[in-house]
């Protein structure tokens, strides 16, 4: 399927419409590719753009303390990542995106999609969708991994997740599922 299909589709099942404003959204488009290990951004830098991923594996992490690095959320493409207002501080990206497989996606300006956003309704929709859904996601892992065993916080994943678990190193669910390497190991056999 085309990468401008495969976007527009996208917008209209969540907003369950059509896409009126396609023709303005259009020429913000940068289409991008980024090879398995390459960086989409990097925590700490300048990144005034919202993403979507047409296809491949990406994931989100931060570096802790001791500069070891720590899973967040993986995208999936089709998908839209977290919009900007919610990921960046004073312009700076507050995680990495790292393709875990090749990436291919589009990146748009936040202040150009921020003019849609208030010009049309559908985008606006769109926008809304994608900041509620965002929220919700939020919490549910918030609460499941606070008080959740590892079992659970599994299935969370895999749930949101679906086959996954396959396709990336393991070392990265565990990283994001907060448990080392051989507990996933033992988890997954049990």
């Amino acid at each position: 399927m085309d990468n401008l299909l495969v976007f527009k589709s996208y917008i209209e099942q969540i907003i369950s419409s059509n896409l009126s404003s396609w023709d303005e959204l259009l020429p913000l488009l940068e289409y991008r590719e980024t090879e398995k290990g390459g960086f989409l951004t990097r925590e700490s830098q300048e990144f005034r753009y919202e993403l979507f991923l047409i296809r491949g594996v990406a994931r989100n992490l931060l570096s802790d303390s001791r500069d070891r690095e720590v899973n967040i959320s993986f995208l999936n493409g089709p998908q839209v990542m977290e919009p900007y207002f919610i990921r960046n501080v004073n312009g700076k990206q507050i995680y990495s995106v790292q393709a875990l497989e090749y990436c291919e996606y589009f990146l748009f300006s936040a202040a150009g999609f921020s003019a849609l956003i208030n010009k049309y309704l559908d985008i606006r929709n769109f926008a809304y969708a994608i900041v509620e859904s965002e929220l919700r996601l939020r919490i549910q892992k918030e609460k499941i991994f606070v008080t959740q065993p590892a079992r659970e916080r599994l299935n969370f994943f895999r749930k949101l997740y679906p086959g996954l678990e396959n396709r990336v190193p393991l070392h990265h669910v565990a990283s994001y599922l907060g448990i080392s390497q051989v507990s996933l190991s033992r988890l997954r056999s049990s």
